[in-house]
């Protein structure tokens, strides 16, 4: 009967361990940059467990995809360097949800391919290259309006990215995974 109490006990602490731990994503700490200028456009949501807030911008893909739309949402250093850029491309001007995927863009697909990256020095060179993790689900971007007079897009995402060289990090303050959650963007088509 006393062994009995105690493989209880310790079968209530395992149950209690796996549910504080083991169904929540560690989310590591991240570095979080400025907006920069928003002038054509903003980005707000979570990046792992911090607030993200960028600057955002669209334009049309090139032929093929010219009239499918691209959106980056990008941050700056104190500086005003760039440091990491996010695209969403290709969609259509239509209010809709998308899958978000790590394939190359494909016309007509209802599909969105999401990449994340990081930039060092003045911002003209590559950092860390992050891969779209393809077994999440909650991989979607949903455009919620769309206002062709005015050029304006609106939007809201979720994505999680892992680093493809966690190896050899460009700054070791760059986490082997990113999750942005919640993102939501307006973006003017600036050309």
């Amino acid at each position: 009967m006393k062994y009995h109490f105690v493989f209880m006990g310790l079968l209530c602490l395992l149950a209690l361990f796996c549910t504080t731990s083991c169904d929540k994503e560690k989310l590591e700490d991240v570095p979080i940059w400025l907006p920069g200028d928003q002038e054509f456009g903003f980005a707000k949501g979570k990046k792992n467990k911090e607030k993200f807030e960028a600057s955002a911008f669209a334009y049309f893909g090139q032929p093929p995809i010219d009239s499918l739309i691209i959106v980056a949402i990008v941050t700056e250093s104190e500086s005003g360097y760039l440091r990491e850029r996010i695209n969403l491309a290709t969609f259509e001007w239509i209010p809709q949800k998308y899958t978000l995927s790590d394939e190359e863009i494909v016309p007509n697909k209802q599909i969105v391919r999401c990449t994340y990256g990081t930039m060092v020095d003045g911002g003209d060179v590559s950092g860390d290259n992050y891969d779209l993790d393809i077994d999440k689900k909650s991989n979607q971007l949903e455009i919620t309006e769309v206002d062709i007079e005015n050029k304006l897009i609106s939007g809201k995402f979720t994505a999680t990215l892992y680093n493809t060289d966690k190896n050899d990090k460009s700054d070791p303050k760059n986490p082997d995974v990113v999750t942005f959650r919640n993102v939501s963007f307006e973006a003017t088509i600036t050309q």
